[in-house]
């Protein structure tokens, strides 16, 4: 069901006209950002190299290997056990610990599945690159690239996304686009704070994941030795 929101002509920006672009969520969000104690940048106007990956060859090589979309999970963590063999390519499109990752060029389907979906580098395997539907942040001196990470991985930041995709059919997010979007930057104690924060809430999250598998295989168990007991 379409939904119009009634706003002021000198409201209406970014030549957008479509109803949800103007929705209460997110007119909440620019007030958000408005209010914000820190900068605001865009992600051109900081110290961050932004890269397309490679274009799958299908030339086999043992040694090196392919990250593609579906690798990146939706909690945010990365799958290196399903890659393919490639042919050598450029060796700065080798995955490093500290890159961020994203299928913001996305794949052919387009799906909101995979739009904005983001994931921090930790213990790159040797020789693995990354696929060609994803882009790769890679973060100069100055910037946490765990913080960055962090902060896409938001509800801020893929409202923004979410917002410019608008009820397209097509929910690629373009270079172009991901270099305009405000990117909110304390300084550098702070980003150093978030980061660590993060990554402590990460770790208790996977615990607990872990902790739940292990106590439901253990319920499983107790399950089938009642099935079988005399």
């Amino acid at each position: 069901m379409s939904v119009t929101f009634r706003i002021k002509a000198s409201e209406a920006h970014g030549r957008r006209l479509d109803p949800s672009f103007y929705s209460p969520q997110y007119k909440q969000l620019d007030e958000a950002l408005a209010s914000c104690c820190y900068d605001c940048y865009e992600i051109r106007d900081l110290r961050i190299e932004v890269f397309q990956g490679v274009s799958r060859n299908l030339l086999e090589n043992d040694r090196i290997r392919l990250l593609k979309v579906k690798n990146i999970l939706p909690d945010g963590s990365i799958d290196f056990g399903d890659t393919e063999p490639i042919s050598d390519v450029s060796v700065n499109k080798i995955l490093k610990d500290g890159d961020i990752i994203s299928p913001f060029i996305g794949a052919a389907s387009g799906s909101k599945e995979h739009a904005g979906k983001v994931a921090y580098v930790r213990n790159a395997p040797d020789d693995t690159y990354i696929g060609g539907f994803m882009m790769v942040l890679r973060t100069d001196a100055g910037v946490n690239p765990e913080y960055v990470a962090a902060y896409m991985q938001s509800s801020i930041f893929r409202g923004l996304i979410f917002r410019h995709l608008g009820g397209t059919n097509i929910n690629n997010v373009s270079l172009e686009l991901l270099n305009k979007l405000p990117l909110i930057m304390p300084d550098a104690a702070i980003q150093d704070g978030i980061a660590i924060k993060a990554s402590s809430i990460r770790a208790e999250a996977c615990k607990l994941k872990a902790d739940a598998t292990a106590a439901l295989d253990a319920a499983k168990r107790k399950i089938e030795m009642k099935i079988i007991e005399k």
